[in-house]
């Protein structure tokens, strides 16, 4: 089958992994190419993430550690809660991560850690989120979209692995600043929740016009912490087989 010529477009993002605030993937041709990450495995349906929980059922069994175990030796197993980083393998933190999900449960939280730095003007009744957080530790939560399109957002939101965030707070409004000096505006609530929005955007290439919309939450009352970015993107023209979706994204947030 012949293999169809795309380009990807990036800009840094905030909240959802410094490679996406637009990423457009324009196909050249409609005759059912493949992308250069065809061979990795993104479901097009959402996907439990809690890592070493193989068998979907919201735990974590010693059994199942044994089969990442045996994946990660060479050996034959199928655990693909157990690859959190989509890379197609299983690694020891992955299966650290494994093992504190079987001792503490799924979705288990650390206990917040105080902030010793304040550098913001709250409102009072309003949480002090600002300073320096770190993201890292990308995995896709779901998605509807063409698996081939969902593995290159995906190669894209993890380039680079890590990346510092300065949040400034002046009340309820939120700045945030990433790695690359790119900066997105918005809100914080009661609980600690930061919003992120960014606004809708488009690109177009070989007559396929992609515009992509991003929302981002983060819970800011404790760290380590967990962020959800949705990505939205819409096709027109000449676009085929790619179809309208959503992308949810998850990563891992650190008050620095």
């Amino acid at each position: 089958m012949a293999r169809s010529e795309g380009r990807l477009w990036s800009t840094p993002a905030l909240g959802l992994g410094p490679g996406c605030i637009l990423i457009c993937l324009c196909v050249a041709s409609a005759q059912g190419g493949t992308s250069s990450t065809a061979d990795r495995a993104f479901p097009s349906s959402p996907h439990a993430v809690c890592v070493g929980d193989c068998t979907n059922d919201d735990s974590v069994t010693v059994d199942e550690l044994i089969t990442m175990v045996n994946i990660a030796l060479g050996n034959t197993g199928v655990c693909s809660a157990g690859d959190a980083n989509l890379d197609g393998g299983i690694t020891i933190d992955e299966i650290v991560t494994a093992v504190n999900n079987a001792l503490s449960g799924c979705g288990a939280e650390p206990p917040p850690t105080p902030s010793l730095t304040p550098t913001a003007t709250p409102t009072p009744g309003l949480p002090d989120v600002s300073g320096s957080w770190r993201e890292d530790q990308y995995v896709l939560r779901s998605s509807e979209c063409d698996g081939d399109f969902t593995a290159v957002v995906v190669d894209a939101v993890q380039q680079p692995p890590v990346c510092d965030y300065r949040i400034s707070q002046n009340g309820a409004s939120i700045t945030a600043v990433d790695c690359n000096a790119n900066s997105v505006s918005g809100t914080v609530d009661e609980t600690a929740t930061i919003r992120l929005s960014q606004p809708e955007e488009t690109d177009t290439e070989e007559g396929c016009t992609i515009a992509e919309s991003v929302d981002a939450s983060i819970d800011a009352s404790h760290s380590p912490t967990v962020a959800v970015g949705t990505l939205r993107f819409r096709f027109s023209g000449a676009c085929a087989p790619l179809f309208n979706c959503t992308i949810v994204i998850q990563s891992r947030w650190i008050k620095l």
